[in-house]
């Protein structure tokens, strides 16, 4: 299960957390050759892209690749033949599909294809049985119909991030991913809540919800189904209606962490029962009154408001 980190401000990824954490970086070829068997994590600049495949031989224990913003339209040979590979990252690219070969590294379990070309997803995907997070936000053209198939068969995925993906709707099979426990849908504002939120309920393991910056102006009564729901990211949407938000927690009786940062709010409701139960409300970058952060406060004494 992941865990929910309220310090500093954001619910994280325990895997790619992990990663950054617990390895050293080394961000150049000449870095890694006084001795490659120490590199686990390479953040490779665009220059020397083309040098991977003679390296691969050498970094027999690489866990974390970085391949960012290098406007690739397809990656470099050798690839897959870093076996110990566990985290790759290729964001900010021209990549419109991956490799089959890359089937090869059967210990990867967190990908980072965001800020790409892809219309539908590549089958590869599915054949890494370990994937569990899957990061594919900011590819305009993403045909999620057409890609469900593939989704729908990354078995231990529990944790897909779909932001600004212009997305309207969702397709009813993504229901099938019951294994999902952080679905991060932020920065869709044509996105259609009611019905997206049936979809959502099939998802018996989902705890932490992202839908900032999603132009929600009142949060529909059908989000009272979410049961699981311990976490929810509601940042950036000024015209929310906090009664809406409000009736909602009320039902909510798993929420634990609420995000409603930047959000132009002056005043919360009068009635604060329904935020009691909260352990903590991130309450940032809004317009409060010094009397009205002291209301707050008095209030939900047993809460980590952060202002």
């Amino acid at each position: 299960m992941k865990k929910i980190f309220s310090i500093p401000f954001l619910l994280i990824s325990t895997l790619f957390a992990q990663a950054q954490n617990n390895l050293k970086r080394f961000t150049s070829f000449s870095q890694v050759k006084p001795d490659p068997l120490q590199v686990e994590w390479l953040d490779i600049p665009c220059e020397e892209v083309r040098d991977i495949e003679e390296m691969v031989s050498n970094l027999t224990n690489l866990k974390v690749l970085f391949l960012t913003n290098c406007n690739l339209k397809e990656l470099p040979r050798g690839i897959e033949g870093f076996a110990n590979l566990e985290l790759l990252k290729v964001e900010g690219n021209s990549l419109y599909t991956l490799p089959s070969n890359l089937k090869k590294l059967q210990n990867i379990d967190v990908v980072n294809i965001s800020r790409n070309q892809f219309k539908s997803l590549p089958k590869v995907l599915s054949k890494w049985a370990k994937l569990r997070e899957l990061d594919l936000s900011f590819n305009g053209d993403l045909d999620l119909d057409k890609s469900i198939d593939v989704l729908t068969n990354i078995k231990m995925l529990d944790k897909l991030v779909l932001e600004g993906n212009s997305l309207k709707s969702l397709p009813p099979k993504m229901g099938e991913l019951d294994m999902i426990e952080e679905l991060l849908l932020s920065d869709n504002p044509g996105l259609n809540l009611e019905n997206t939120i049936s979809v959502l309920a099939e998802m018996e393991s989902l705890t932490i919800l992202g839908l900032a910056k999603n132009d929600i102006k009142i949060l529909p009564r059908e989000m009272s189904v979410l049961k699981n729901l311990q976490g929810l990211v509601l940042d950036n949407n000024p015209d929310l209606d906090l009664k809406s938000l409000s009736i909602a927690l009320k039902e909510l009786s798993q929420l634990k962490v609420l995000l409603l940062r930047n959000n132009a709010i002056e005043k919360m409701p009068d009635d604060l029962s329904p935020f009691l139960n909260l352990a903590v409300l991130e309450l940032g970058e809004n317009h409060f009154s010094e009397a009205e952060k002291k209301r707050i406060e008095s209030i939900l004494k047993d809460t980590k408001v952060n202002f």
